[in-house]
């Protein structure tokens, strides 16, 4: 088995920066709340952006487990892949109860659980613009005509 180069290794993965960002812009978002606006806005705020977050968090696990190259992976595969379609029931179970039986804005759980895809979005341009901004790698060896 092959080791994967370290250049190719990120220094942090993505996706991780992505959960940490949807979780401190909840955060942000929920204690501005408390300030300007009524309890409803701000509970929807905060159990949105936790049930987004957590959404995230669990499809990444299991993405990482299904597309890992296993050589023994088609059992544990597809029962990853079992688990991810009863993850997807129970965000919707989720989502139902919380908007039937607490009592929050539907608009602001909406924005909530948005913040991990404007978190996607703030990372996807930072990892573009870093990108952008490093010098081309040198063509040693390549003669010049």
């Amino acid at each position: 088995m092959t080791e994967p180069r370290q250049d190719s290794l990120p220094a942090k993965r993505p996706t991780m920066i992505v959960e940490r960002l949807a979780l401190v812009l909840t955060a942000t978002a929920t204690l501005i709340s408390l300030f300007i606006t009524t309890a409803d806005v701000t509970l929807g705020l905060l159990v949105g952006g936790m049930l987004g977050s957590a959404n995230f968090y669990a499809l990444r696990w299991l993405m990482s487990g299904i597309l890992k190259n296993n050589p023994d992976g088609a059992p544990k595969r597809s029962g990853l892949v079992m688990l991810l379609m009863l993850k997807f029931g129970l965000m919707g179970t989720a989502l139902f109860i919380v908007m039937r039986f607490v009592p929050l804005s539907g608009t602001a759980l909406l924005i909530g659980v948005s913040l991990v895809v404007f978190s996607i979005f703030v990372e996807g341009l930072r990892l573009v613009l870093r990108a952008a901004s490093e010098p081309e790698p040198s063509s040693r060896g390549a003669e010049e005509p």
